[in-house]
């Protein structure tokens, strides 16, 4: 799977990103920076002696559009099903199974998460999605 960048006039491929798993894309709101979200990474941890639990990972990058350049990593346990950049570029937005997550987009530390966020009619969580009102 990859995540591309293409020229709105001639549909050439400017930038090309591949990944393992599934890919969410954000565009900052100048268009300098993208966020790339991947899911699901599976991560094996020792629970109780001999009994391993399956956690999932998302990996989260800031690039550069025009480069390429990782400008920051950082990771989430959980399966993000997607992101949003705020208005400001300051903050970013991801949304995961009933838990949305406000980011710190210059460092990736997680400010807050909001719980219980997306259920369904039934009242389950559902995976959600990341959006910022135009306020911010």
């Amino acid at each position: 799977k990859a995540a591309m960048i293409r020229s709105a006039s001639t549909g050439e491929i400017l930038l090309r990103r591949d990944f393992a798993g599934d890919v969410i894309a954000a565009f900052s709101p100048t268009g300098q920076h993208v966020l790339i979200a991947t899911c699901c990474e599976q991560n094996m941890t020792e629970s109780f002696g001999d009994t391993y639990l399956d956690t999932t990972i998302s990996r989260m990058m800031t690039l550069d559009a025009a480069t390429g350049e990782v400008l920051l990593s950082f990771t989430y346990h959980g399966p993000v099903s997607s992101a949003a950049w705020s208005p400001t570029g300051d903050y970013l937005l991801t949304a995961s199974e009933g838990i949305a997550t406000l980011w710190n987009a210059s460092t990736g530390e997680a400010l807050r998460e909001f719980k219980g966020q997306g259920r369904d009619g039934d009242g389950r969580h559902g995976p959600g999605t990341a959006v910022f009102s135009p306020a911010g």
